[in-house]
C-alpha cells in the first residue's frame, strides 16, 4: 500500500510530520523506522527547505492548502479581469446608447424593398427604407434589423430614428430597433455581472489559506 508523507513547516519555525494523515510533532515519534527514513530525507531535501514543506505524494494538508490557494487566486484574477472588462464595455456602450438616443430625430419613412441575406442556412430579410431628414435631404438606407420570416414588405410605412450628423446610420422606432441599440450594453452588463458574482462566490466559499496550528 502506497503511503503519503508530508513535512510541514509552521510559521513559528517548528515542523509537523505526517504519514497517511497521522501527525507527529517530532520525527522520533514516528513508529515505523522506514517512515522516519523517508521523512528525514524529505526534511533534509533542499527543495523542502526552500518551499517550507514537501509532500511525498502531493496529498498532504500543506500541499492541498497551497493548491487550493493557488486555484483561488487564479480564478479570482481571471474572473475579476473579465468582469472589469465586460462592465467597462457595458458602461461605455450604455453611455453611447444614451447619447445617441438623446440626439436622434424622427422621420416618416417607407420600405422601398427588402434585401435577403443567408447566415448559417437561415435567410434573413432586411428592410431598405427611404426617408427625408429635417434638412430636406432624401436618404435610402438599409436598416440592419434582419428578421426571419420577413417582418417588412415593400410599401410598409415606418418611423425612422436617425442621427442628424450621420443619417445613414438609422434604425426603426420599434422594439427591434431599440434592441439593436441596447444589445451590446445588455449582453456585456449581464456577462460582467455574472463574472462579478462568481468572484464573490469564490471569495466567500474557497478559503484564502489553511493554517496549521
Amino acid at each position: 500500500m502506497e503511503k503519503n508523507y508530508s513535512v510541514n513547516r509552521k510559521k513559528d519555525g517548528s515542523v509537523l510530520f505526517e504519514v497517511n494523515g497521522a501527525l507527529y510533532a517530532r520525527i522520533e515519534d514516528v513508529p515505523d523506522e522506514s517512515d522516519r527514513a523517508v521523512l528525514s530525507t524529505m526534511l533534509s531535501d533542499p527543495a523542502a527547505r526552500d518551499f517550507g514543506g514537501v509532500s511525498g505524494a502531493g496529498t498532504g494538508p500543506s500541499a492541498l492548502a497551497g493548491d487550493t490557494a493557488r486555484t483561488r487566486t487564479i480564478f479570482l484574477l481571471a474572473f475579476g479581469s473579465i468582469a472589469i472588462i465586460m462592465l467597462l464595455v457595458a458602461a461605455i456602450s450604455s453611455y453611447d446608447a444614451f447619447t445617441r438616443s438623446g440626439i436622434e430625430e424622427r422621420a416618416p419613412g417607407i420600405v422601398v424593398k427588402t434585401v435577403e441575406e443567408i447566415d448559417e442556412d437561415t435567410v434573413y430579410s432586411y428592410p431598405v427604407v427611404a426617408f427625408t431628414d429635417s434638412g430636406g435631404r432624401n436618404h435610402t438606407v438599409k436598416i440592419p434589423e434582419g428578421s426571419s420570416p420577413p417582418a417588412w414588405s415593400a410599401g410598409d410605412e415606418v418611423t425612422v430614428l436617425y442621427d442628424p450628423a450621420n443619417p445613414e446610420d438609422a434604425r426603426t422606432d420599434t422594439f427591434t430597433g431599440a434592441l439593436l441599440l441596447w444589445l451590446v450594453p445588455f449582453v456585456t452588463g449581464f456577462v460582467g455581472t455574472g463574472f462579478l458574482l462568481a468572484v464573490f462566490v469564490i471569495f466567500r466559499v474557497i478559503p484564502a489559506e489553511t493554517r496549521t496550528e
